[in-house]
C-alpha cells in the first residue's frame, strides 16, 4: 500500500490535492479527515473527548483494514494539533511500513493572506470546515496548530 498522508492547516488546499493525487491514481481511494469529522461532530461535538477518543481509534483502524485488505494506496488529509496522541502517526506510519507499503507525507503551506481567502470560500461549507477568519486566527494564536519534526 501506498499512503499518502496530507497535511497542514485549514485553508491550505489539502482536499483539493487529495483529490487531484486520487484523480491521478484511479485505483487509490481517498478519505480526506472531514469525512470522520462528519461522522462523528453530530452525536460528539467538535473536539469533545467522544470525537477525539472515536477519531484517534478510527482513522488508524481504516487505514490498517485498507493495508489488510490489498488496497494499493489511500489519501488521506489531517491537520496536527494538541489533541492527537504523539505516537497516533507515527504508529500508522509503522503499520504501513510493515506490511510492505510506504507513507508519503505532503506538508502543504500558503501564505496569510491566500489562506484567509480560501478559509472563506464557499466549497468549505460543504463539508461544514471553519470559515471563519477570526476563529482560524484565534486558534492559531493559541498554540492548538502543530507540525510534526
Amino acid at each position: 500500500m501506498e499512503l499518502y498522508l496530507i497535511y497542514g492547516l485549514p485553508g491550505v488546499g489539502k482536499l483539493a490535492v487529495a483529490r487531484e493525487v486520487a484523480r491521478l491514481r484511479p485505483r487509490y481511494r481517498l478519505f480526506h479527515i472531514h469525512m470522520l469529522a462528519d461522522l462523528l461532530e453530530p452525536v460528539f461535538g467538535f473536539d469533545g473527548p467522544g470525537f477525539i477518543n472515536l477519531r484517534d481509534r478510527i482513522w488508524p483502524m481504516e487505514i490498517e483494514q485498507a493495508v489488510a485488505d490489498g488496497i494499493p494506496g489511500l489519501v488521506t488529509t489531517m491537520v496536527f494539533e494538541r489533541s492527537l496522541p504523539d505516537d497516533l502517526v507515527p504508529n500508522v506510519r509503522n503499520h504501513v511500513v510493515e506490511k510492505g507499503g510506504v507513507v508519503r507525507f505532503v506538508h502543504l503551506v500558503c501564505d496569510k493572506a491566500e489562506n484567509d481567502r480560501r478559509l472563506q470560500t464557499a466549497e468549505r461549507t460543504r463539508f461544514r470546515k471553519m470559515t471563519s477568519v477570526d476563529l482560524f486566527n484565534r486558534i492559531l494564536d493559541s498554540g492548538h496548530f502543530t507540525v510534526p519534526e
